[in-house]
Formats: structure tokens, C-alpha cells, sequence
């Protein structure tokens, strides 16, 4: 029986320090480079499923792949980035977007959680309006505030022509 006790209590202090740490990590909020200029044209991606607009922001370490998905539920969009890691675990909360040039932010909900790359984390963006492809200007910046976890920027410019693209993938 003592046995059995001391193994249990190794087991709690084990997962009691587990936890106290995973918050701390988990939560601290990170900006990403503000804001990450372009460093590839707009790439259009196609399924019978799907068509996606990608572009990767930054270089080395910083860089980030940004990827706007237009599914079969028309009349939304989904955002998906690649960026450096950000949380070590799966974390649903809200988003605020906006471009830099606008006054009003669009709140979506977002799930960021660590991607297959040890050093990247995956963040989607639900139900994202499409009018946000008729947002922006040459040097428009898009914001992105996933709330307590982490900022980024990026020099998306203008969108109207990426959007032609993707309205003639949709046809």
C-alpha cells in the first residue's frame, strides 16, 4: 500500500507541475514581425472542393504562409496562416481583423493550435465575409488579433486583383 501511495503522489506532483507550466507557455502573448512585407505573388490553388488564395509574408524564421479558402458554403471564406509557434496546445477564442487603413474590425472565431512542424503553429479563422477581398489598397496592411495570444500584420496591398482570380476559380 505504500507502494501505491508513493506512485500516486509521484503522479500528482508530476501533472500538477505539467499543468501550472502548459498555461504559462501557452498563453503569453507573441507579435509576430509588424508588419511582414510579401516575399511571393498570390498563388491560386483549385479542387473541385475548393479555391485557395495563398502568399507567404517575411523570410527564415519569421515567415508566414497565408492562405484564404473559398469551400462550397459560398458567401465565406476561411483564413488559414502558418506562423512561427505561438501556444503549445489547441486554443479556441476570438479573432479581431481589420486593415490598417480602416476604422472598423471584422470578430471572427479562431482555433490556433501547434502545427506538424514543431516549430510553427496553424491558425484558423472562420466564416470570414468576402467583402474583406474588396478591402485593402496598394499598400494596404491586414491585421490580425487573435485575442490573448498573438498580433500579426501583413502588407497584403491590394486584393482586387487576387480576388478577380478567385471569383473566376469559383465559376
Amino acid at each position: 500500500s505504500g507502494f501505491c501511495y508513493e506512485r500516486m503522489m509521484k503522479r500528482i506532483i508530476f501533472f500538477t507541475a505539467m499543468f501550472l507550466a502548459l498555461p504559462m507557455s501557452a498563453n503569453a502573448k507573441r507579435d509576430i514581425g509588424m508588419p511582414l512585407q510579401a516575399s511571393s505573388p498570390w498563388n491560386l490553388n483549385y479542387t473541385p472542393a475548393s479555391c485557395e488564395l495563398r502568399r507567404e509574408f517575411g523570410h527564415g524564421e519569421d515567415e508566414i504562409l497565408l492562405i484564404i479558402t473559398q469551400g462550397p458554403k459560398f458567401g465565406v471564406l476561411e483564413l488559414m496562416l502558418v506562423t512561427p509557434k505561438v501556444s503549445n496546445r489547441w486554443v479556441n477564442t476570438k479573432a479581431d481583423l481589420s486593415f490598417a487603413n480602416a476604422e472598423e474590425s471584422s470578430e471572427v472565431y479562431a482555433t490556433v493550435y501547434p502545427g506538424t512542424d514543431t516549430g510553427k503553429s496553424i491558425w484558423r479563422l472562420f466564416s470570414v465575409s468576402p467583402d474583406i477581398l474588396k478591402n485593402g489598397t496598394q499598400d494596404g496592411v491586414l491585421n490580425i488579433n487573435v485575442k490573448k495570444l498573438s498580433n500579426v500584420s501583413l502588407e497584403v496591398g491590394s486584393l482586387l486583383e487576387p480576388a478577380k482570380a478567385f471569383k473566376i476559380c469559383q465559376l
